[in-house]
């Protein structure tokens, strides 16, 4: 989408407006984790594209009352969603302010078509169509004194009867497990159901233990120059594809049995980005990181845990050895990283989150190309059913600033293709992006 596509003057802003929890609570101060630091003023957006179901209809695809109505109710279960972070002028700190104050709601309407301003195929991060443009300040230092929200949800209508819904969080409250378990949630809700999945709000089960020994000190995180992202690509990965690359990189025994799809694609896709690097020497080093949900992964944790519950895995090799071996070598290498995140690695990482994020990692953050991979294939992007059906396409809305390319592997929609496919989206150098093509 242009800059200027959401001043356009077929914009019309329906409604603004909080969308307070149907029952309130008492106040509360609730301490964020160390993990939740990692992601300070960071916010997260995603847009999910509704078609209306008949020729001629007079009703959107979504029920834009309904959907206050059921947010209101869902906001009793996830509280936190509904205060603001309150930051200390004094030292920079950051609480989050369980107080009600609600959800920041949006209402647009378009008098055009979704494709006017938005193309499905290469869709273009805009923070405008997310809402955030109106209501987060773009200096991201400065914080309201009266807190900043922790949900800002947006929905558009258009004449062509599609209705977008965007829903932005704070990373620092919820990651991407969370949040899809809020917005499930919402979905259930909105259907008449009970929610399938009770959240649980302790996050002292993530503070740091007394028992738990620091990693040994580093100072590997120094200060990093971000830059604006310069480009986004979507790209699809059939069935078929998958299952070659599966083949490809489990051989014919040696261990390749184990391999997971996950690591078998991230291992595919770690090469195919060193290929498209044609500077980097074959002794230079490379690094992956993968960002892995530890819910599951601590002895008795709660499955319905609300924040963020996230570790790194990384391993590193020389160029050389990832271009001219195997793909069994580098899918190995991937699976054998997140098989070793566990609890004991989720305790030391805490504990050296005071010090310094990046002091895990593999390699030298400043010294190694890194590529950094989230695997989302199992989120319920294409469950959220809220009455009408479910979404026809799912789109990433974060214009990120990184210093590394990152990639995100997301489930395809089941109105495009069949079970099993997949789309990437890859963000980073423009010049390195252009050389990745459809794998079909």
């Amino acid at each position: 989408m242009s800059p200027a596509a959401i001043s356009d003057p077929k914009w019309t802003t329906v409604s603004r407006r909080l969308v307070k929890p149907d029952v309130g609570r008492d106040p509360e101060c609730m301490e964020l984790t160390p993990l939740d630091f990692l992601f300070t003023d960071l916010f997260s957006s995603y847009l999910f594209l509704y078609k209306r179901g008949s020729e001629g209809a007079e009703i959107g695809a979504l029920d834009v009352d309904g959907l206050i109505r059921s947010l209101s109710k869902t906001l009793v279960h996830f509280y936190p969603l509904a205060g603001r972070l309150i930051k200390n002028p004094e030292d920079g700190s950051v609480r989050l302010h369980c107080n009600d104050a609600g959800a920041v709601w949006i209402h647009k309407r378009y008098d055009g078509l979704l494709s006017d301003v938005l193309d499905e195929s290469n869709f273009q991060p805009d923070e405008r169509f997310s809402g955030l443009a109106d209501t987060i300040p773009r200096d991201q230092e400065v914080y309201d004194p009266s807190g900043r929200p922790a949900l800002i949800v947006q929905v558009a209508e258009f004449q062509c009867g599609t209705t977008v819904l965007s829903p932005s969080w704070s990373h620092m409250v919820a990651d991407g497990f969370s949040a899809l378990h809020f917005l499930k949630s919402w979905a259930e809700i909105s259907r008449g159901e009970s929610i399938s999945l009770v959240p649980n709000h302790n996050r002292s089960l993530l503070a740091v233990k007394k028992a738990c020994k620091p990693a040994e000190d580093c100072s590997s995180l120094r200060s990093l120059n971000l830059t604006p992202q310069t480009a986004c690509r979507k790209l699809a990965y059939s069935k078929r594809r998958i299952e070659e690359l599966k083949a490809e990189a489990r051989g014919d025994g040696d261990g390749g049995a184990r391999l997971s799809t996950a690591s078998c694609f991230l291992g595919h896709l770690w090469r195919e980005t060193l290929r498209a690097h044609d500077d980097l020497e074959p002794s230079r080093r490379s690094q992956v990181i993968i960002l892995v949900d530890c819910r599951s992964r601590i002895q008795d944790f709660p499955a319905g845990f609300f924040g963020n519950c996230l570790a790194m895995a990384s391993v590193g090799a020389n160029v050389g050895d990832l271009l001219s071996k195997p793909l069994q070598f580098a899918a190995s290498a991937v699976h054998e990283a997140m098989r070793t995140v566990d609890e004991d690695t989720i305790g030391q990482l805490i504990a050296s989150l005071f010090r310094d994020p990046l002091c895990l990692l593999a390699e030298p953050f400043d010294t190694t190309h890194t590529l950094s991979c989230s695997w989302m294939m199992r989120f319920p992007f294409y469950e959220l059913d809220f009455g009408s059906g479910i979404p026809t396409n799912i789109l990433r809305n974060i214009p990120s600033r990184t210093i590394v390319e990152m990639f995100y592997v997301f489930p395809r929609s089941p109105a495009s293709s069949g079970p099993g496919d997949l789309v990437l989206v890859a963000e980073g150098d423009g010049r390195i992006l252009s050389k990745f093509g459809d794998d079909q």
